[in-house]
């Protein structure tokens, strides 16, 4: 089967990371190829690393080349337009908003190319413009959770739900120790960690983790947040909030050493689709306190070491974080505790269902 997967731009992110897995498992049977509509920045390690992993896997890259408030957009679209013309795949699928949009505009003269489009629909609510709703209303779905199809929901098109997944295999040697990770993030020894994934964008929710810290733990020096993720909403708003304890460390590859050694996975998002670094957390056996927001429950309600507040209010975060720092099982105990769970988000089942569904579309 020859498999098409087309993203907006290479770089940190949920869907990105599970997409990096979801293409490491189709490419065992199946010939993929990735295309990335934007011009692709090499000379960031972490954009070259990500980029080198697809290569180490045999998978095939074409870069469209697109820049951001450039003129040369008609240049990679006549560039996209004859790739696709030229290489007959048998699907072609879309991940993110505006991959979505700038496919349906390259295939829209075919239309048994239509056919062979599917879009992923990543999060709850998912930010489509409405040209693309319209040129994708009968485009089939996956969607990558419950929410995400309740939120989303295209009543015209063929559909399916296919719970988000990721690699449950974890590499038992890390890259840094605990003592070098507190040296390159100068976290005094002996602290806690209390980490967060995700770029500083709207939904992530950072002013309110700002006035968290703010009003309960900037006196607590032994507790420390710290935030990876990319500066989409600009380097004033980190100036404008610093405090001693709250770390924003930008995108790092890094995130299985930070997540082993944290004291508790947090995140305070307003909306997600099923969150890849909440399944990474449960994979690293930490405690969780997330945000109370639907996609959080269908994942975490009622298991163990892991606390939602009943309400976004600073005191009920205050009192789950200290609730979560006051237990101290171990690894062992959590992982127990979490086997059936994490298990239903394998990757290779994950990946299985997909391709059921490209073949129920034949």
């Amino acid at each position: 089967m020859k498999i098409c997967h087309i993203i907006p731009i290479l770089t940190a992110g949920g869907a990105q990371t599970f997409l990096l897995d979801l293409i490491k498992e189709q490419s065992k049977k199946n010939q993929i190829t990735l295309v990335i509509i934007n011009k692709i920045d090499l000379s960031n390690d972490y954009n070259l690393k990500l980029y080198n992993k697809y290569l180490d896997l045999g998978i095939e890259i074409q870069c469209l080349g697109r820049k951001r408030k450039s003129l040369n957009v008609i240049k990679a679209y006549t560039k996209g337009f004859i790739f696709l013309l030229k290489n007959k795949y048998d699907f072609i699928n879309t991940h993110l908003p505006f991959a979505h949009f700038f496919t349906s505009l390259l295939l829209f003269t075919s239309q048994k190319k239509r056919k062979s489009h599917i879009m992923t629909i990543h999060n709850a609510p998912e930010r489509i413009n409405i040209l693309s709703k319209i040129l994708n209303k009968k485009t089939p779905k996956i969607y990558c959770s419950k929410s995400s199809y309740e939120l989303n929901k295209y009543p015209e098109c063929k559909n399916a739900i296919v719970n988000n997944g990721i690699t449950l295999e974890q590499s038992s040697s890390l890259a840094l120790s605990k003592s070098e990770v507190f040296k390159m993030y100068e976290i005094p020894e002996n602290s806690k960690i209390i980490l967060l994934i995700g770029a500083l964008r709207n939904q992530k929710n950072y002013p309110f983790l700002v006035d968290l810290v703010k009003s309960y733990f900037s006196k607590e020096k032994s507790i420390h947040f710290l935030v990876c993720g990319g500066y989409e909403e600009g380097e004033d708003y980190i100036n404008t909030n610093k405090i001693s304890n709250l770390h924003f460390i930008g995108k790092t590859e890094y995130i299985n050493e930070l997540l082993s050694y944290s004291e508790i996975y947090l995140s305070v998002s307003k909306f997600e689709g099923l969150p890849i670094s909440l399944l990474e957390a449960l994979r690293s056996n930490i405690k969780i306190v997330a945000s109370p927001i639907i996609q959080h429950k269908d994942v975490i309600q009622d298991i163990p070491y892991c606390y939602i507040p009943e309400r976004f209010v600073l005191d009920q975060f205050h009192n789950k974080i200290m609730e979560s720092l006051n237990t101290t099982p171990t690894k062992e105990t959590i992982q127990n505790s979490r086997k059936a769970l994490i298990e239903e988000y394998d990757i290779r089942n994950c990946s299985k269902k997909y391709l059921e569904f490209y073949e129920s579309l034949v």
